[in-house]
């Protein structure tokens, strides 16, 4: 059997630290898509809110959860890895490199950046979200209050100085007969 010289000379434990990051490029790209899916779902839920469709708005809602729901897996499963290949659930993607002494795979690095991009744009569009429900939220409110507010109101019709003398002309109703 003849091996080349570069795999002959690729410490066993190198090569595993390789096989990690590529399996951690992969885990962070399903990752970076989930987060994208989230970013999509916020935009909807934010045109829900304009257009006053309050199905959609829940709907919304269901799929936030369920987007956050495979985030916290991928987390998990992430931390998982990283246990395995660096020693620590909570490394720093930064810090492989010191870590593992290994070079970052072009692939890492990217998916790394395009999860570091989507996590920037879920905070971007979430925030914007949280003000526009609030904003939302408020208007609903200040209307019920207006609504409401004359319900217990003991003179809804006229007051007693804006009624015309009885027996003028405009008097509907003679309450002295």
């Amino acid at each position: 059997m003849v091996t080349t010289r570069s795999h002959a000379s690729v410490p066993p434990a190198a090569a595993a630290a390789a096989a990690g990051l590529a399996e951690l490029a992969a885990l962070l790209d399903r990752e970076a898509v989930a987060a994208e899916q989230l970013v999509a779902v916020l935009l909807e839920q934010r045109g829900a809110v304009a257009a006053n469709q309050p199905e959609a708005v829940n709907a919304t809602v269901d799929a936030i959860g369920r987007i956050l729901l495979a985030l916290t897996e991928a987390r998990e499963r992430r931390a998982a890895l990283n246990l395995e290949i660096a020693g620590e659930r909570e490394v720093p993607l930064d810090r492989l490199v010191e870590r593992l002494g290994v070079p970052l795979s072009r692939e890492f690095v990217e998916a790394r950046v395009r999860l570091r991009r989507a996590a920037e744009d879920v905070t971007r569009e979430a925030t914007i979200n949280r003000a526009v429900l609030g904003r939302t939220l408020q208007a609903g409110q200040a209307w019920l209050q207006a609504l409401f507010s004359t319900a217990f109101d003991p003179t809804p019709g006229y007051r007693a100085d804006d009624r015309s003398e009885p027996g003028t002309p405009g008097v509907l109703f003679d309450r002295s007969a």
